[in-house]
């Protein structure tokens, strides 16, 4: 059975694949700290502005599933599921 063949659950990420995704997360971490620098030097937010080192927090925490999606795809999916869930309004 060759590749292509094979239903894509079974299917193995090659190093490229995993290469690509950790180029992906990177270049989304490089765009979310800058966006969260500009908002914060912008004041945006005026008062209600969080601090710098919480915004790249958060951007990393967002982040980070994109370069993990093929290595550990239960645990990025559960992640995934129970995040938007867990914030408070």
């Amino acid at each position: 059975m060759s590749e292509s063949d094979r239903p894509f659950a079974e299917r193995t990420p090659t190093s490229a694949d995993l290469r690509a995704d950790v180029f992906l997360a990177a270049a989304m971490l490089v765009g979310g700290v800058l966006s969260t620098w500009l908002t914060s030097v912008a004041g945006f937010y005026g008062d209600e502005q969080a601090p710098l080192a919480w915004g790249v927090v958060y951007t990393v925490i967002v982040t980070a599933p994109l370069a993990l999606r093929r290595r550990f795809p239960s645990l990025v999916a559960s992640q995934s599921w129970c995040a938007p869930r867990t914030s408070s309004p």
